[in-house]
């Protein structure tokens, strides 16, 4: 179990698609994009099975 690797994981694809989207001016989209990886039910089954670079979701 690895609660920062993944969760730096997480954070780090969300600033990739708000990035992308922004720039085709996709505000919304690019704010809300994958907030429910922060929810317990996504969030804590993604620490369990980590791999290492990428999410287990």
């Amino acid at each position: 179990m690895d609660f920062w690797k993944h969760l730096k994981t997480v954070n780090r694809h969300r600033a990739l698609v708000r990035k992308h989207c922004f720039r085709l001016g996709l505000y919304w989209q690019g704010l809300t994009h994958d907030l429910s990886k922060y929810s317990p039910v996504e969030f804590w089954p993604g620490v369990k099975y980590f791999q290492g670079d990428h999410s287990p979701n």
